[in-house]
């Protein structure tokens, strides 16, 4: 149980840590189209097409608040 509990708390470091990736400071905030088209074409290289790019981020807004918030991400990486 000990193992379990410190591999989700691992897991859950990690999972801000990536979402801090794209942008926000911490799990409070969240993640802009912007900041989202940022990440992926300038710093990882990955160009997406605007109509790719809007879908991408349109999937991931779960609460469709017009921005990625921490349990939107974490829905996101946990569907994978």
């Amino acid at each position: 149980m000990a193992n379990e509990m410190q591999r989700d708390h691992l897991e859950g470091e990690e999972l801000i840590e990536a979402f801090k990736g794209f942008g926000p400071t911490n799990e409070k905030d969240s993640i802009s189209y912007e900041m989202l088209r940022q990440t992926l074409n300038e710093d990882e290289g990955i160009v997406l097409s605007e109509y790719e790019l809007t879908e991408l981020f349109e999937m991931a807004d779960y609460d469709k608040d017009a921005k990625i918030g921490y349990t939107d991400f974490c829905r996101l990486m946990m569907a994978r």
